[in-house]
């Protein structure tokens, strides 16, 4: 979280402490899954995994915002000068629909569908709702998030509809485990047991082309390896 923005800070702080500890709250969770042409990729700033439900993505945006509905545009408001930034709405789809065909390659095996829920968290402001089909009310969690998180979240999820079915704990646990490695600070230890692998290979590589040097080298080799003996 140390590169995280202070509103991604200050809204991860707040799930951890409001919401039930057995909901995990993941931050900056990567994706990345096939498509025809180009991969498709994208960054969820808050993955929260429910047993008793399912997931919801948030998308968080700092400062203080606004929605242009003329121009069907958000702005931050809160320097000199208004300045654009990307449709958070936008964001939150995408990061849901990718996730969602992550989470189906995953190999997790469920009884019904997954309840994927999403969010747009402006903690630093209070927001009107742009309302549907820009971003429903119960979506939107402003500065009341402050002390009123749970209650944002419990109208985010809503209840179950057809054919939805509970994550469960077990599942819960297992596609907490699979999405941590995919968040910024499980990314650094998955790229170390990269490198690590990478040196074995190269270890046994160069270990085995030095076999080949000496057999070319000597009409008479002894090779010792697992379980066998080789003369040449």
């Amino acid at each position: 979280m140390d590169d995280a923005s202070p509103a991604e800070q200050a809204l991860w702080r707040l799930a951890v402490d409001q919401l039930p500890d057995d909901v995990p709250v993941l931050p900056q969770v990567a994706m990345t899954v096939p498509a025809a042409g180009r991969p498709r990729e994208a960054e969820a700033d808050l993955v929260l995994i429910d047993p008793s439900h399912g997931i919801t993505v948030v998308e968080v945006k700092g400062g203080v915002l606004e929605y242009d509905a003329r121009r069907a545009a958000w702005r931050r408001t809160s320097g000199r000068h208004p300045k654009p930034v990307r449709d958070p709405v936008a964001q939150a789809k995408r990061a849901r629909s990718i996730l969602e065909t992550a989470i189906k390659a995953s190999g997790t095996q469920h009884p019904g569908a997954i309840a994927m829920r999403w969010a747009v968290a402006t903690p630093d402001c209070r927001l009107e709702a742009p309302g549907e089909p820009v971003l429903p009310g119960n979506q939107l969690w402003d500065a009341l998030a402050g002390d009123q998180l749970e209650r944002l979240y419990r109208s985010t999820c809503g209840p179950l509809t057809t054919g939805e079915q509970p994550l469960g704990d077990d599942r819960a646990r297992y596609l907490a485990d699979y999405l941590r490695g995919r968040t910024r600070s499980g990314r650094g230890v998955l790229s170390t047991a990269v490198d690590d692998h990478e040196v074995r290979v190269r270890l046994h590589t160069e270990s085995h082309r030095n076999v080949l040097k000496t057999i070319w080298r000597h009409p008479h080799v002894l090779v010792r390896g697992s379980g066998w003996i080789r003369r040449w």
